[in-house]
């Protein structure tokens, strides 16, 4: 499934699998990726992208809550801080 912001600009992809939903990609308007969003293991890992294209954040998601870690980054590429969450509640701060 394909949503556009126009003809041939893609702003967002769903792909299923057995009509379960594995993976989603957001498009920038120019056709840069934005952010992913990959489901195929029961868990959700997104990875969001600046204006630049470098990866701002990945995060890890189950049953629609925060569950796992979520690795920020400088404009580098260095690890700025990682938040570790369960459940939805934010545990540690690295």
């Amino acid at each position: 499934l394909v949503d556009s912001y126009s003809p041939g600009v893609k702003a967002r992809e769903h792909d299923y699998v057995a009509g379960r939903l594995v993976r989603q990609r957001w498009y920038h308007p120019d056709g840069r990726l934005l952010a992913e969003t990959d489901w195929r293991s029961g868990r959700g890992t997104s990875y969001d992208f600046r204006a630049d294209g470098t990866l701002h954040f990945t995060m890890e998601a189950e049953g629609g809550l925060a569950h796992g870690k979520w690795t920020y980054y400088r404009n580098d590429g260095s690890v700025d801080r990682v938040e570790e969450y369960r459940e939805g509640k934010r545990i540690e701060v690295e």
